[in-house]
């Protein structure tokens, strides 16, 4: 499997590009001939506009089933259309870096420690949360800036 990231691809995303495919070697090493792909692009602009529906925010979690006592690193990102980050890089300009979101949470009495609003830069923020001592479920979403969560995390505390 092979998994192909482009760069470089110009403001107007319309036109023709050719793709060559070389030094590939099948699974026991033999090498493949040039395998060239011309891949005709829409002009559609894929970052879409600043705001809700256009973007929002991901929350993820270093473990959905933690236990009592542990502690969860959790980040929030900030996606756009395309799937990448909101903030200062260029790909990115027309979506603007969010300062600052709210952080909900369901059964948040069984977390002894928690962040109720965390700052963003370029795109993503980073906090810790620990689990008090209740086992059961707690959901984590995001909000601000008129963006809303649409990919929440579920701890799944364990005794």
């Amino acid at each position: 499997n092979v998994t192909l990231h482009l760069a470089g691809i110009p403001a107007s995303l319309g036109g023709s590009f050719s793709l060559d495919v070389v030094g590939v070697e099948d699974s026991v090493g033999n090498a493949t001939s040039i395998i060239a792909y011309n891949v005709n692009v829409p002009n559609i602009d894929y970052q879409g506009a600043a705001g809700s529906p256009d973007d929002w925010f991901e929350v993820q979690v270093s473990d959905t089933s933690p236990s009592v006592g542990d502690t969860v690193h959790v980040t929030v990102y900030h996606k756009n259309v395309c799937g990448y980050l909101s903030g200062s890089n260029a790909d990115n300009a027309k979506t603007p870096d969010i300062s600052s979101v709210s952080i909900a949470y369901t059964n948040e009495s069984f977390l002894s420690s928690k962040e109720d609003s965390v700052s963003m830069g370029d795109g993503r923020a980073d906090f810790d949360i620990t689990v008090g001592n209740t086992s059961g479920t707690v959901t984590i979403s995001a909000s601000g800036a008129g963006v809303s969560t649409t990919q929440v995390t579920t701890l799944n505390i364990q005794p």
